[in-house]
């Protein structure tokens, strides 16, 4: 009866250690390609991922199930639709795409705040 979480963040998300809040477990940084074994003390377990100013949802796993901490593709996609609004902005002085960019910026930063990271429960497959 042991719950296994893997970080598979790649390079987008894989330079800094993540803090992965376990409740009745305490936290525990995980690097990329990591694992990290527990027995929990209760049928559910809520965890939580948390690096600098980005993290992720709480999720429920059951007793004997895995995890993958990925990086949220629509995060990434969205912080990096900044730049080019911003290059244009302040290269051709417009105000329209600066704008634009700030923007971007603090949908950015909210949206990352709780969505940077996905946490997926991986199905094992009954033989």
């Amino acid at each position: 009866m042991t719950i296994k979480i893997t970080r598979n963040a790649r390079v987008i998300g894989g330079i800094l250690p993540t803090k992965i809040k376990i409740e009745n477990e305490g936290n525990v940084e995980l690097k990329d390609g990591e694992s990290y074994f527990f027995m929990p003390k209760n049928e559910k377990t809520k965890i939580k991922v948390d690096q600098w100013f980005s993290g992720s949802q709480e999720v429920e796993l059951d007793n004997n199930n895995e995890a993958l901490i990925k990086v949220n593709a629509t995060a990434v996609v969205l912080q990096y639709s900044i730049f080019p609004f911003l290059f244009v902005g302040l290269l051709m002085t417009s105000g329209v795409s600066t704008g634009i960019a700030l923007v971007l910026f603090i949908v950015s930063f909210f949206y990352s705040r709780k969505n940077w990271f996905k946490i997926v429960k991986v199905e094992k497959q009954k033989r």
